[in-house]
């Protein structure tokens, strides 16, 4: 399986399990005190929001590789809860503008799917990591990065975005890595800062955007 398909299958994983999510939120509120059979249909949804939301993470994973840029996976992590978020807004407000007849019920079953939806829709804005002057800590070294490549496989709130980036670490080694989107990026050719550890030359820390280079090269994600 190439990192595009996996990626593409991770985010399909992530708004089922949204699903799932939507109709267990539905389930709760039309069943009220469930029976035997309803706990079984609940236990069905909860397993399929679970078993979906770590096949995400795994699929994720295996996109993402072994070399990969700090705060890719917990980027990710937030766009699952986004997920589930927002499943279960739509699920409530369904409930509340179709299914129940009670106007306290549809009005108070409105507001909070909206007010569930915006919390939901936190974890998708892009993050602002600014570039440094100085590393944090005297065992981080900060050196240049290039995007050598920008894949986005559907829309950007459907399917998370992929980066290759190519950089020097401190042996001079001319290395890759895959980096989750978090930040505006449109772009091949563009300049970012990349965190190392001079203990650990393995560890790969976190990208930030600093311009752009005029010089284009080409990548590709197998």
């Amino acid at each position: 399986m190439s990192r595009k398909t996996a990626a593409v299958f991770a985010s399909s994983a992530q708004w089922v399990a949204g699903c799932f999510a939507a109709v267990f939120i539905q389930l709760i509120l039309i069943l009220g005190d469930p029976d035997e059979s309803d706990r079984v249909l609940l236990a069905v949804a909860v397993f399929g929001a679970a078993i979906f939301s770590l096949a995400a993470q795994v699929l994720m994973r295996c996109a993402l590789g072994r070399h990969r840029t700090r705060g890719s996976l917990s980027r990710f992590a937030g766009y699952q809860l986004a997920g589930i978020g927002i499943g279960t807004a739509i699920g409530l407000g369904f409930w509340a503008n179709v299914v129940t007849q009670q106007q306290n019920a549809r009005l108070l079953g409105t507001v909070g799917a909206v007010l569930l939806l915006g919390f939901s829709l936190l974890p998708l804005r892009p993050a602002r990591h600014r570039s440094l002057n100085a590393p944090p800590s005297a065992d981080l070294e900060l050196v240049p990065a290039q995007v050598v490549e920008h894949w986005q496989g559907g829309p950007r709130i459907g399917v998370p975005q992929l980066f290759v980036i190519e950089f020097h670490d401190s042996q001079g080694r001319w290395r890759r890595a895959i980096h989750l989107y978090q930040q505006p990026v449109t772009a091949w050719c563009v300049v970012g800062q990349l965190q190392l550890d001079r203990t650990r030359p393995d560890w790969i820390g976190r990208f930030s955007v600093a311009g752009k280079h005029p010089d284009p090269s080409g990548g590709s994600l197998h």
